[in-house]
C-alpha cells in the first residue's frame, strides 16, 4: 500500500471522529514514517476501533442544539443507557408496541409513566404493569380509571361522579349535603337538637325541651315525636301544652291510644304567680267539678272518647282551686298556667 494512501486513510479517519464528535479516542495510534509499510492486520484494527467508537459511544454532547432524531430510528432495538442520564431524566421504558413514551427510574423494569397512541397516560409503580390510567374524555373533562375496570369516573369543573369509596381527610362542600344524598341540608344548631324527619326526604330540628321533659311519639305533629311532661304519678302527656284556657269553650286533643283512655287528667303548670301559687308550681285536674251558684255555673268536665281527649269549662267561671295562700275558693286565671292533656296510666 502506497505512503499516500495511507495518509489518506488516516486523515478520513481523524476527520470523521473530529466531525462526528466521538467521545473516546483511539487507543495506540499509529505513526507512519517515510518508507514504511502497514500490515492488514493494523489497518483492520484500526477500522475496528473506530466502528466501535462511533457505533456504542455517542454521549448527549454529540448531538447539536435543534436537532431531531426521527422517530423510526427509536422504535426497535434502542439502548436505554444511551438515550438516559439516570440522574436528571429516568429511563427509557416501552411497555406496549401501542406506546409512544415511556420512562422510569433507575432499577425499574416497568414504566412507571407512559403515554399511548391514544394519548392515555397511564401511571405504575415501576416494578408492575401500570394501573391507572387517566385521559382526556371530552371538552373541560378528565377522566380516570383502574386500568382492570372498563368504565371511567370523570373528574368535571362542577362535580365529580365516582361508583366506588372517596376518601378524604377533610370534605367542605360549598352548599349543605343534602338530606338525600346522606346528609342533613341545615347548616346551624342550637344546643340540645335532634334531628327528625318531616317526610320520606326531609329532615328539620326539634329543639329541645324544658328541664324534666321526655321526648313521646305524636301523631299529631309534622314531625311525629315531641316533647312531654311525665309526672311521677305515671301521667303521659297527650299533645302540646295550651299556653291559656277561657270560659264557656270545649277544648279538644287527639290522641293515638288506639282505645278510650279512662282516666283523663289536665295538668297545670303556673306560669305567672297566681292565687298564691308560684312559677313551675304544678295542680293535676281530675274527671269533673261542676256547681251552680246564685245562677253562676263553676267547673270544669275531662272527657274521652277513641279519638280525642275534651275539656268543657263552665259558662261563668274557669276550674276552682283553694287559693293557696288564704284558703279560699279562688277561679284560676287562664293566660296564667299551662294546661297539658294527660292520660293517668
Amino acid at each position: 500500500m502506497s505512503k499516500n494512501l495511507v495518509k489518506l486513510i488516516l486523515v478520513i479517519c481523524g476527520s470523521l471522529i473530529a466531525t462526528a464528535g466521538i467521545a473516546g479516542t483511539v487507543s495506540d495510534p499509529f505513526s507512519a514514517v517515510p518508507g514504511g509499510t502497514i500490515s492488514s492486520t493494523e489497518l483492520n484494527g484500526r477500522f475496528t476501533t473506530l466502528f466501535t467508537l462511533v457505533n456504542g459511544n455517542i454521549d448527549n454532547e454529540n448531538i447539536k442544539a435543534g436537532a431531531n432524531i426521527a422517530g423510526s430510528k427509536l422504535a426497535s432495538g434502542i439502548d436505554p443507557t444511551k438515550l438516559s442520564n439516570t440522574t436528571a431524566f429516568g429511563t427509557w421504558l416501552l411497555s406496549a408496541a401501542s406506546d409512544i413514551l415511556g420512562f422510569g427510574t433507575t432499577g425499574d423494569t416497568n414504566a412507571r409513566v407512559v403515554v399511548d397512541s391514544d394519548g392515555d397516560i397511564k401511571l405504575g409503580p415501576g416494578n408492575a404493569t401500570q394501573d391507572v390510567v387517566i385521559k382526556r374524555e371530552s371538552a373541560g373533562v378528565l377522566a380516570i380509571r383502574n386500568l382492570a375496570d372498563s368504565a371511567y369516573e370523570d373528574l368535571k369543573a362542577d362535580g365529580i361522579t365516582a361508583s366506588g369509596t372517596v376518601t378524604c381527610a377533610t370534605l367542605t362542600p360549598t352548599n349543605a349535603l343534602l338530606a338525600t344524598k346522606g346528609g342533613t341540608g341545615i347548616t346551624s344548631f342550637t344546643k340540645g337538637d335532634i334531628f327528625v324527619a318531616t317526610d320520606s326526604t326531609t329532615l328539620t330540628k326539634l329543639g329541645i325541651g324544658a328541664n324534666g321533659q321526655v321526648l313521646m311519639a305524636d301523631s299529631g305533629e309534622a314531625s311525629g315525636v315531641k316533647w312531654g311532661d311525665i309526672s311521677a304519678g305515671g301521667i303521659t302527656a297527650i299533645g302540646s301544652p295550651l299556653s291559656s284556657i277561657a270560659i264557656n269553650t270545649v277544648y279538644t286533643q287527639a290522641h293515638s291510644l288506639g282505645s278510650t283512655p279512662e282516666d283523663v287528667v289536665m295538668v297545670a303548670t303556673c306560669t305567672t304567680a297566681d292565687i298564691g301559687y308560684s312559677v313551675g308550681e304544678v295542680v293535676t285536674l281530675e274527671n269533673a267539678q261542676c256547681y251552680n251558684l246564685a245562677g253562676y255555673t263553676y267547673g270544669y268536665t275531662l272527657s274521652s272518647d277513641g279519638t280525642n281527649l275534651y275539656l268543657v269549662t263552665g259558662s261563668h267561671y274557669l276550674p276552682t282551686i283553694l287559693n293557696k295562700s288564704t284558703k279560699a275558693a279562688a277561679q284560676m286565671t287562664g293566660g296564667s298556667w299551662s294546661w297539658q292533656f294527660g292520660v293517668r296510666e
